[in-house]
């Protein structure tokens, strides 16, 4: 461990890639929530865009900006317990969310 929270092998991932996946960050029932909690912005969404020039990507497909504005039930993303440690180490201490997005597609899209 590098500090606590992230191996050696991670922090040389990072350093080389630029990126860091990491596993099981959240539970099962945090998933079915957030999944619940884009679905309800999702809807939101369609409601307040439709039209010939809904700005969609595909069929069912969408970005969508300003996210955590949207519900609160996305702010426990922002600093997470199981994974803020991890960010604070790869990035240190000053920290700035710029800009929250949802990035949807079903699974039978390509």
């Amino acid at each position: 461990m590098v500090n606590g929270y992230l191996t050696e092998e991670q922090r040389k991932h990072w350093d080389e890639q630029g990126y860091l996946i990491v596993k099981q960050v959240l539970s099962p029932d945090e998933v079915r929530t957030l999944l619940e909690a884009v679905d309800s912005v999702i809807e939101g969404y369609v409601r307040e865009t439709d039209g010939p020039d809904a700005p969609r990507f595909g069929r069912g497909a969408f970005t969508i900006i300003r996210a955590i504005e949207r519900t609160d039930a996305l702010d426990v993303l922002t600093d997470h317990p199981n994974i803020f440690g991890t960010i604070l180490a790869l990035m240190g201490p000053y920290l700035q969310i710029m800009g929250t997005q949802i990035y949807t597609r079903h699974p039978s899209d390509n």
